[in-house]
This record gives C-alpha cells, sequence and structure tokens, in this order.
C-alpha cells in the first residue's frame, strides 16, 4: 500500500478513432446512435483529433472502410454519421482492425477508439481472439457505446450477441 502524494487531472489532447456501425440493424437507432456522438464531442478538448471508421458491408467483398481521416474538426464527422443511411451487414472487429491501423498515424501520444454499435457481428473476417491480440500489442484504450433495442429479446441471435460483444 502507498499514500497518494501527488494527483492531477491531466485534460491531454487525445487521438480519438471513432468506429461508427452504419449497418441495417442499427436503422432504429441512428437517432440514438448520433446524439451519443453529439454528447461526446461536447467533452472533448479542443486540442484532440479524431478519424472515423464506418462499418457496413453491402457486397461480399466490402470492408469496414476509413472515411474521414484524422481531423481536428469534430462537426465533419458528426454531420457525416448525420446524413449516414444504415444497410447491409455488420463487421466490428474488422472496424477495430482498421482503427488500430489508423490510430498509428495519430499526432497524440494518448490515443483512444470508441465503437458506437449494437455489437451484432454477422460479416467479420477477424475473430475476436485476434483482435484482443492485436489490442493487447497496441497502446491504444478501446471504450464502447452500445445502442440497443429496448426489445433485445425479440432481436437476431447476433443484436442479442451484441451487448456481450461489446462487454468483452
Amino acid at each position: 500500500e502507498q499514500k497518494i502524494a501527488y494527483f492531477i487531472k491531466d485534460d491531454a489532447p487525445l487521438s480519438i478513432g471513432l468506429l461508427f456501425d452504419s449497418s441495417g440493424s442499427m436503422r432504429s437507432k441512428m437517432d440514438k446512435a448520433a446524439e451519443a456522438v453529439a454528447a461526446f464531442f461536447k467533452t472533448a478538448n479542443a486540442e484532440d483529433e479524431f478519424f472515423l471508421v464506418e462499418f457496413n458491408l453491402v457486397e461480399f467483398n466490402d470492408r469496414a472502410k476509413l472515411t474521414i481521416p484524422f481531423t481536428p474538426d469534430s462537426g465533419e464527422i458528426y454531420s457525416r454519421i448525420a446524413q449516414t443511411k444504415p444497410v447491409g451487414r455488420t463487421s466490428l472487429p474488422d472496424a477495430i482492425q482498421v482503427g488500430l491501423k489508423h490510430v498509428k498515424k495519430a499526432r497524440h501520444s494518448r490515443k483512444a477508439i470508441v465503437i458506437i454499435s449494437d455489437g451484432g457481428d454477422n460479416w467479420s473476417w477477424h475473430t475476436s481472439r485476434q483482435i484482443r491480440s492485436a489490442l493487447l500489442e497496441s497502446d491504444v484504450q478501446l471504450y464502447a457505446m452500445g445502442i440497443f433495442d429496448p426489445e433485445l429479446s425479440r432481436s437476431s441471435t447476433e443484436n442479442r450477441n451484441g451487448p456481450a460483444l461489446l462487454d468483452e
């Protein structure tokens, strides 16, 4: 046991990757997801930088993709999210992999990835185990904002498993 001799609240700038689920399962949750993003940006430091990865797969060979590279303009990212039309399947682990690759280009030493999703993965090439290993090797904090249907028990198997996947 050690006594705390000095404590400081540090609001150092962050490099944040926002992973946004724009798949068909988010159709009824888009307003709530956009509200969550807006609330998140209100807490941001003026020196923070952001990037956006969207994940919705329409074609077999689609992948999660970087849609906005690092920018200090959170409004640009919010505008993109607000205009998004949800369609396709979900590839959450693949989106995390894309985010981990891009966050290596960060200006700031403090890095985080924030997921906005229902967690209902149904089309990833990467496994949870692969992503967990990649995260352990990175210097990135991972957070998830789960957006779920009130009637989760009536949802598909992927959506019912979503909260557990996001917790993991």
